[in-house]
Formats: structure tokens, C-alpha cells, sequence
């Protein structure tokens, strides 16, 4: 199959090696985020189309061929798939500026970034042990076996398709289980891709098949008793549902969730000093990152130079067309996000917040789903404001008086996901950090490295995606145990 890029219309999905069409899909519209126009038009999958790939991966699960092959046989797709997506580079960073509204001075790195996490998993599958471990007890021994866990359902999200995609489907085909991905419609287009690639690979029949649906898809995929384990990414309130409709099946889990991120900055940093490091932890994607630093935390003794500096900052920022080199916050995703975050904005005036920056619609597009670049402060810890996640270019500004009141703030919060710790010295943000209730904690860095584990406390949600963690979340373990020695 080739993309139509003449007409943009999309009407197969590529499900059990095969691709699928279906008159009877509902037919809609992709976006351009920054021009709201029509650029494409595509089809959400049925639970027919859910269906079929259910039967397919179980039926590759079965027949025992992708399970049965080494762990580097199973790398060596992986490479391939790594060098094929290398290939694509270009395409990839054209789909990330046109259906999701990503910056061009940014969209080089989405494919590589992608390339490199399936390289990994390859790397780590070329040389993991193949058999049994053998474990001495007391009397005896046992085998401990690792063994796919089955068929997957991986659920990607809208603000990171391609890279999310590949974090959830590399070691799962490492691990020898076949997947049913499902990406969401917002942001589609890269989807296509990596289904040339999927065929290209001559992966056999029911290893993948790649899907684009909304809730009621990936509610049938996730209730599906042929489905062992169900890795979703998306928000807080979508991954309760999908914790309570996995455990009728004790399918296994693993949900990486929201997140409400601090930045903590230490006395040693200069507030004219920090805007190199709050573009990336809190603008990155106009906020649309689970790992957002949306709450400044400053110095009291110096909260009116961090207020006035932060403003500057904010005014500076250049919000516009992804495709312009100098634009640093683009648009939203949607209409449906932005009424969202300017619902968050309005409630953060209405509870006595004060908005420093920002706070509407750039007066100067008035096509696109743009939000301002917001500071508000004069916050309270019950407002929503810092209590949800927003999803936009809305961040808090607040002030502590001491590290430990510093600390006691940012773990103020349900939410687990990534903090941040600016300093100069680094042994104190390394003594720092363990006290911070979240999975990552960036030392003047921001994100998360996706190679290595991570995930949340709390509602940042269960289990661990990236290292060789996330391979084991692929297993089931098999004990193996002989007669004691007499």
C-alpha cells in the first residue's frame, strides 16, 4: 500500500498482514492545527476491524512462531524496523508539523527519537539470554522461564503517536507477543507510515495490526479476554476506566498516565538565568506533555525578580506557525483542547488567581488553535488550576521559603510523573531528588529518557515503559521446579 498524497484520503488499515478496507467506516476530517483546514481525510476503525485483529494476534500467539523465535531473531526485525523508520525521517517530521501543529525546529527529532528506541530494544534482544535460568535452593534447583504474556493491546496517544507508538510496540514483539495498536484520530497520519513499514517488514500474518478508533474500540480491545496485557497511555480519568475494564480479564497493565510537574529552582540560580531552562520543561509542545513542568517553584526571598523575569520571559516567546523557524509555541491540537485549557484559565480568574501573561487567543491569528503562552500566580493549592492537569501553555508561579517547604509543595499533588530540580550544585539536587513522589526527576534537563524506565506514582499510573523494565512487563515468569535431592 502507498499513501495517496494527492487526494489525502486514507481508507485501509493494515490489520493481520493484510490490508483492510470498509465501506462502512465512518469517514472524518484531519486538521491542520495551525490553519484549521482540511488535509486529509481518514476512517476510524470498527469493532469489526477490533475484532479481526484480536483473532489475528491470538492466532500468531497460538501457532507459536513469532513466540518461538529466538530473542535474536526477533531483534533482527527490530533492526530492520529501526533502519526503516531512518528512512522516513523526513516524512515523519512533515506529518508532526502538518496533523499535530509540532514545530519544524523540533520535528527532525521525532523519527529519530523513535529509530532509536526500537534500536535499543534490538541491541538488548541481540544479546538476552535465550532458555531457562537455572537458580540453586536449598535441596535442589528450579528453571525460571520467561514467556510472552500473550497477545497486546497498545494504546497510543494524540500528543506523541509515532514516539509513544514504538515505546510499547518494540518490546512487546521482542517479548514474542503479537500487538493491536490503536492510535488516536487527532493526530493519525503517522500511523500510515509505520504500517509500510509493519508490511515492509514481512512481519507474519497477526504479529501487528495498526488501527486508528476512538473510546469504543479500544474499550472492546481492552475488555477482550484474548488480550493479556493492555498498555495505554492517555489521561488520569481514561486510565481508571481502563484499570477497572482490564481487570475483568486480570489482563496486566501498564498505564502511564498524567502528570502535573514542578521545577524546582534553588537559590543559586539567577532569575535572569532560567529561561534556557523553562522553554523546554514547560513550553515544549504548548504544554501538551505529560512530563510539563506546569508549576514554578521560587525563592521566596526573591519572588518579585523571578515575577518580573518570568514575565519577560513569557512575553517573548513567539507564538505562530509551527513552520516558521523562529516560532517557539504553536498551536493546540484542536478546538475541543483549547476550549479546555481556556475553560482552566477561566477558572483560575474566577478562584483569585492573578493571570501575569497571556490568558487569551493571539490577537494576531485568528485562524488556528492558539493559546497565549500563561503565567498565572496569586495561586492557592485547592485551585484547579494547580491541582489538574491543564495540557496548554498554562503554568503556575509560587514561592517557598525553605528546600523542605519546596519539596512538601511539589509532592503536593496526586499526580507522580516527572519533577525538576534547577541548581548549580549538583550534589544537593542528587540528595534532593529521592524525596520527590515521581517517577523522573530532571537535574537542569527536562522529559524523560525513553530508553531507560519511566513512569508515575500515584495517579501518573502503574508499571514502567523503556529498559529492560519494559521488556519484563511482556513476561509472564514460569517456575520450573524438580524433585528435591535427597
Amino acid at each position: 500500500m502507498s499513501i495517496d498524497v494527492s487526494t489525502k484520503t486514507y481508507n485501509t488499515f493494515y490489520i493481520n498482514g493484510e490490508w483492510v478496507e470498509d465501506a462502512d467506516r465512518e469517514s472524518v476530517p484531519v486538521l491542520d492545527p495551525s490553519t484549521e483546514e482540511t488535509i486529509a481525510h481518514i476512517q476510524r476503525a470498527t469493532l469489526a476491524d477490533a475484532k479481526s485483529a484480536i483473532e489475528g494476534a491470538q492466532a500468531a500467539f497460538k501457532d507459536g512462531a513469532w513466540p518461538g523465535l529466538t530473542f535474536a531473531e526477533r531483534a533482527g526485525y527490530l533492526s530492520r524496523m529501526a533502519d526503516l523508520i531512518d528512512s522516513r525521517l523526513d516524512e515523519f517530521a512533515d506529518i508532526y508539523i502538518n496533523d499535530q501543529g509540532g514545530l519544524a525546529s523540533f520535528a527532525g527529532f521525532i523519527g529519530q527519537q523513535a529509530s532509536n528506541i526500537v534500536r535499543y530494544y534490538a541491541e538488548l534482544g541481540a544479546s538476552y539470554p535465550e532458555g531457562p535460568q537455572t537458580r540453586e535452593i536449598p535441596g535442589g534447583r528450579v528453571l525460571i522461564n520467561e514467556l510472552p504474556v500473550g497477545p497486546v493491546f497498545a494504546s497510543v496517544p494524540w500528543n506523541a503517536p509515532l514516539i509513544l507508538g514504538v515505546v510499547k510496540i518494540a518490546p512487546a514483539l521482542l517479548a514474542g507477543c503479537p500487538v493491536v495498536v490503536k492510535m488516536a484520530p487527532e493526530a493519525p497520519l503517522a500511523a500510515y507510515v509505520m504500517a509500510e513499514i509493519f508490511a515492509e517488514l514481512g512481519l507474519p500474518p497477526g504479529v501487528i495490526s495498526l488501527i486508528i478508533g476512538g473510546r469504543e474500540v479500544g474499550d472492546y480491545l481492552t475488555r477482550h479476554p484474548d488480550i493479556a496485557h493492555v498498555s495505554f497511555t492517555g489521561s488520569t480519568q481514561v486510565g481508571r476506566e481502563v484499570a477497572k475494564a482490564a481487570t475483568e480479564h486480570f489482563a496486566r497493565l501498564t498505564l502511564e498516565l498524567g502528570g502535573k510537574g514542578a521545577s524546582i529552582f534553588l537559590n543559586d540560580i539567577n532569575p535572569g538565568d532560567a529561561a534556557a531552562f523553562i522553554y523546554p520543561s514547560s513550553m515544549s509542545q504548548s504544554g501538551q506533555v505529560c512530563t510539563t513542568s506546569s508549576r514554578l517553584l521560587v525563592p521566596e526571598s526573591r519572588y518579585e525578580e523571578w515575577k518580573a523575569s518570568l514575565v519577560n520571559t513569557f512575553n517573548a516567546y513567539k507564538v505562530g506557525d509551527p513552520r516558521d523557524a523562529d516560532t517557539l509555541v504553536g498551536p493546540l491540537i484542536s478546538a475541543k483542547q483549547r476550549a479546555t485549557v481556556e475553560e482552566y484559565i477561566a477558572s483560575a480568574r474566577e478562584e483569585g488567581a492573578t493571570i501575569l501573561t497571556g490568558g487569551g487567543r493571539p490577537a494576531n491569528l485568528e485562524r488556528g488553535f492558539y493559546i497565549e503562552p500563561t503565567l498565572v500566580t496569586d495561586v492557592t493549592r485547592d485551585m484547579r488550576v494547580v491541582r489538574e492537569e491543564v495540557f496548554g501553555p498554562v503554568i503556575t508561579l509560587q514561592s517557598y521559603s525553605t528546600e523542605d517547604e519546596a519539596v512538601a509543595m511539589a509532592n503536593d499533588t496526586s499526580y507522580g510523573l516527572a519533577n525538576v530540580i534547577i541548581t548549580n550544585d549538583m550534589d544537593r539536587a542528587v540528595e534532593l531528588a529521592p524525596r520527590l513522589r515521581s517517577g523522573t526527576v530532571s537535574i537542569n534537563n527536562f522529559g524523560a529518557c525513553l530508553t531507560q524506565p519511566f513512569g508515575g506514582f500515584g495517579d501518573s499510573g502503574v508499571g514502567r515503559e523503556g529498559g529492560p523494565e519494559g521488556l519484563q512487563a511482556y513476561f509472564e515468569t514460569q517456575q520450573i521446579q524438580f524433585p528435591a535431592a535427597h
